[in-house]
């Protein structure tokens, strides 16, 4: 059985994060294992026949200057800077996303922005006397943004994306993703820019008043493909192909168990898989294992080779109609021309389904049939554009913020703390819905605890190319 220092279970951003700062901070002997083919998960980049499709894609907005710091030394001038530029189409309209005042008053039709207003109204003057806080996703908006807009833009959309009513989803998961916190506040930015008062909503990753984002060159696979190389290149392995099913732990180390029948041994672990997951494989806690499932929304990625130079100038478009079965279109030359050969663009659909249900086990051909269906009836694609395409299926997409689940990932937590040699961290490993900067920062976090928990006395790893530089698969 081969002996490791540091185990990382997944090579998403975070698990790659947390083996390059090891690797920075002087550690040779880690180790990442990861169940895919590539490293990368939900970062990586798929090419086909000149084509680059990220799963995503992941435009990558930051306030932490540690992270545009490692980005520009990782990619150089492969690091673009983009003006931001989103759209959605609802109510057959094209109109700004997230919603302006300007798009509420003069885009919508005229009933509706009229009864839009009035409905705010009248939540505010209810407010007055007082009805406590909002105790689920549904309220919150209410309270923001009056029934009316609810009823016909926010609950409809929300239910699309995540496959519940929002009435069953927390409070706090619309606080943390709508990216403007009432319709007040869309009122005074319209004013005038000096009566933002967004806090941390300024800098959610969609927006209106992030103007700006990093991006790949290649794709946001080519930042996961650097981290990878240089991983390997410092004395690290990447593993791939290597599912782990089982981990026990011992007083010295963790026995780690794949589903190939490969067997290793670690002092300390970072995983990144679903923590759900993790409670489950784990074995050698005094604790009772409370076995509690956490649920999350799955993704079916929809990529489209088009034979044109571009087909709308946006980054993306959002489709809040529940009757059109994709919710989110990205077209990767807008993010970078290297993305697609010259004259065509590649397009990336994102279908919200759950693991196993219709959507999910749709058979391709049918599956192209409606998506293009309903791209023609939201005037946005024409099949005879469409060369080729490609399906990627992902299971755990999306963190699923049910009432509920606040106390179940508490008890869950308490579990893996009986483990002293062991973290979850990232995206999956948090439960928390994460962007690139934030996976990246939670890795390099994990990995300098480790440094003091058992202080390191290697020479810092030269992160420099080498030709012998491999990932093993």
């Amino acid at each position: 059985m081969e002996k490791f220092r540091v185990a990382v279970i997944g090579a998403g951003i975070a698990g790659l994060a947390a083996a390059y700062r090891c690797i920075e901070n002087g550690e040779r002997n880690v180790v990442v294992l990861e169940a895919d083919a590539v490293a990368g998960g939900l970062s990586r980049s798929i090419s086909d026949g000149g084509f680059i499709f990220d799963l995503g894609p992941h435009q990558i907005h930051t306030p932490y200057e540690e992270v545009i710091l490692f980005l520009q030394r990782l990619l150089a001038a492969d690091l673009l800077v983009e003006k931001k530029r989103a759209s959605q189409k609802f109510l057959g309209r094209e109109i700004n996303y997230p919603l302006c005042f300007n798009d509420v008053l003069f885009k919508l039709p005229p009933a509706v922005s009229f009864a839009t207003f009035l409905s705010y109204l009248r939540q505010q003057l209810a407010g007055l006397f007082g009805k406590g806080e909002p105790t689920n996703f549904a309220e919150w908006v209410i309270h923001n943004f009056g029934q009316k807009l609810y009823d016909v833009y926010f609950g409809p959309y929300t239910t699309k994306v995540w496959g519940v009513p929002p009435t069953q989803m927390t409070a706090s998961s619309a606080a943390e993703r709508i990216a403007v916190p009432s319709l007040l506040d869309v009122l005074l930015n319209a004013i005038s820019h000096r009566f933002l008062r967004f806090g941390k909503h300024h800098n959610l990753p969609h927006s209106p008043y992030q103007r700006i984002f990093h991006y790949p060159r290649r794709g946001s696979g080519q930042l996961a493909d650097l981290m990878a190389e240089r991983i390997v290149n410092g004395g690290g392995r990447i593993l791939c192909h290597q599912p782990v099913s089982r981990l026990q732990s011992g007083a010295e180390s963790m026995r780690i168990e794949c589903g190939s029948g490969y067997e290793l041994s670690a002092e300390q672990v970072v995983s990144t898989i679903p923590i759900d997951r993790l409670q489950l494989m784990l074995e050698g806690s005094p604790r009772q294992n409370p076995r509690l499932e956490l649920r999350y929304r799955s993704l079916i990625l929809f990529f489209l080779k088009v034979a044109k130079a571009r087909v709308m100038p946006y980054h993306w478009i959002y489709f809040p109609d529940r009757d059109c079965i994709f919710q989110r279109a990205s077209e990767f030359t807008n993010f970078s021309e290297a993305m697609a050969p010259a004259g065509k663009t590649g397009i990336c659909l994102e279908i919200p389904c759950d693991y196993q249900d219709g959507v999910w086990k749709m058979d391709p051909a049918a599956l192209f049939a409606r998506v293009m269906g309903d791209a023609q009836r939201q005037n946005y694609l024409n099949s005879e554009w469409v060369e080729g395409f490609r399906i990627v299926r992902e299971r755990h997409a999306y963190p699923l913020y049910e009432l509920g689940c606040e106390k179940k990932l508490a008890r869950i937590k308490e579990y893996l703390g009986s483990f002293p040699r062991l973290q979850s961290v990232g995206r999956q490993g948090e439960f928390r819905y994460i962007n690139v900067d934030d996976a990246l920062l939670t890795g390099f976090a994990a990995a300098d605890r480790l440094r003091a928990i058992t202080p390191l006395v290697l020479p810092l790893t030269c992160l420099a190319r080498t030709p012998s530089a491999r990932i093993l698969s």
